[in-house]
């Protein structure tokens, strides 16, 4: 049998810990304690029995018959979700918004990949000074469509979003 004794002392706690390998079970911890520090286990004995719950029986609560229903609505009436029919001014707006960014997006996708790049082309092969001169008013124009066509799928879907929230 070991057994091992161990004292924490720190100012407000006393700890001891057993090291009884031949206690089973808690009765047998406990019977331990009595054996070799009887104060203390008086001590703890006394600290439980101030702690134990006594039992009370609770009188049952008599029956309460609720009230007659009324035709008053609930008082969660107004929170509950109420049907909303979207006008045909909405939606019309909504599909063309929507169509107008689309449209828009892929006019300047468009323009962008074939005009712009065709202008590039002519620049990149212009021979004098005139022909550079044309090549980069073509690129300008071009790049001014391309950035008119995004400006109006910006507006479209700008539209399409608002109309969301109606």
């Amino acid at each position: 049998m070991h057994l091992g004794l161990a004292i924490c002392k720190t100012p407000s706690l006393i700890i001891f810990k057993w090291n009884d390998y031949n206690v089973k079970d808690f009765d047998g911890m406990l019977a331990t304690l009595e054996a070799r520090l009887p104060n203390t286990f008086k001590k703890i004995i006394s600290v439980s029995k101030s702690r134990e719950i006594t039992s009370v029986e609770i009188p049952a609560a008599p029956a309460v018959t609720p009230p007659p229903a009324e035709n008053t609505p609930s008082p969660y009436a107004a929170q509950q979700p109420k049907p909303h029919k979207t006008s045909p001014v909405v939606i019309t707006l909504r599909v063309a918004g929507a169509a107008v960014g689309g449209i828009g997006f892929i006019g300047g996708l468009v323009v962008n990949y074939t005009d712009v790049q065709n202008a590039l082309n002519k620049y990149d092969a212009a021979q004098n000074p005139q022909q550079v001169k044309e090549a980069k008013e073509g690129i300008k124009s071009k790049i001014t469509l391309r950035n008119t066509m995004y400006t109006i799928a910006g507006v479209g879907l700008c539209g399409f979003t608002v109309t969301l929230f109606f």
